[in-house]
């Protein structure tokens, strides 16, 4: 009852770590209530605690503002493009050093 039969390439795919399931569309969800009305995700405690206290910047960036700030390029883009075609990569940050 507790062991079941599996095919050969099951097995081999299991044994090596493979994945056997793979997806290629994604879903994001795209909050288009009025920006008023809007939720938004607060910044973690650690980016908080970095921030001056009279900062007002306690939000994360979210998909509509990096939509609107976009670069001069994509702005032929609509939103719906954007949100399917560009992901959000974050990246070390260059030093100075590094760039010389």
């Amino acid at each position: 009852m507790t062991h079941r039969e599996v095919s050969a390439q099951e097995a081999v795919f299991r044994l090596l770590g493979m994945p056997m399931l793979s997806c290629t569309g994604k879903r994001v969800f795209v909050p288009t209530d009025m920006a008023e009305n809007r939720i938004r995700i607060l910044k973690a405690s650690q980016e908080l605690e970095r921030l001056h206290p009279d900062s007002e910047d306690v939000y994360r960036t979210g998909t509509v503002q990096r939509y609107m700030a976009r670069p001069a390029s994509l702005h032929n883009v609509c939103l719906a493009e954007f949100v399917a075609d560009y992901d959000v990569c974050y990246g070390r940050k260059e030093t100075r050093e590094e760039h010389d």
